[in-house]
């Protein structure tokens, strides 16, 4: 979602004024990060990977809705 993950907090600040939003945004980007999606597919295979993945999305799915 962002650059690079140290870059999370700064793009979260500048994308949102609430800090609710501005964490639901720091743990969705490092849950939905792209790097790391490549690290678990190398490490525990495709199908595990994706699993792990869609529970990321369904769990940030959770939070932003209870963030609003």
């Amino acid at each position: 979602m962002s650059p690079c993950s140290s870059a999370d907090a700064l793009l979260a600040r500048a994308l949102f004024t609430q800090p609710k939003c501005e964490l639901a945004f720091v743990i969705a980007a490092q849950c939905l990060d792209v790097r790391q999606a490549l690290v678990l597919v190398r490490a525990v295979g495709a199908r595990r990977a994706f699993g792990a993945l869609a529970t990321s999305m369904v769990a940030c799915t959770i939070a932003c809705a209870f963030v609003r």
